[in-house]
């Protein structure tokens, strides 16, 4: 049994080819003439969001502060590993890592 080549049938052919058309010089000019790409506004969006949040937390952290030692003080130590008051914590604590995380990947994926 011989082995040889086929020749390429057309649509192998056609595959092999070079991409595109032949548009002399369209493309290239239509890309030229395009405006230049804006800015990404989400960077500056998500600063000023951060900021206005740290300035309402840093207005409502000493009230805050007072209200939850008031708390704290009323109750008894074994209260404080009650399983709703920790199951809480931990939540909260769940939520700020996983926004921490979400921020830290944002910007990683943007390259700042």
């Amino acid at each position: 049994m011989t082995d040889h080549l086929d020749p390429l049938d057309p649509v192998t052919d056609l595959l092999m080819r070079e991409p595109g058309l032949d548009d002399r010089g369209f493309t290239d000019r239509v890309l030229a003439a395009l405006p230049p790409r804006r800015r990404d506004p989400r960077p500056l969006v998500l600063g000023a969001a951060g900021l206005a949040a740290a300035a309402i937390g840093a207005a409502s952290l000493p009230a805050a502060l007072e209200e939850a030692a008031g708390a704290l003080a009323s109750l008894a130590p074994a209260a404080l590993l009650a399983p709703s008051l920790l199951g809480s914590s931990l939540f909260l604590a769940a939520m700020a890592a996983a926004g921490a995380a979400a921020f830290a990947g944002l910007s990683l994926s943007r390259g700042d």
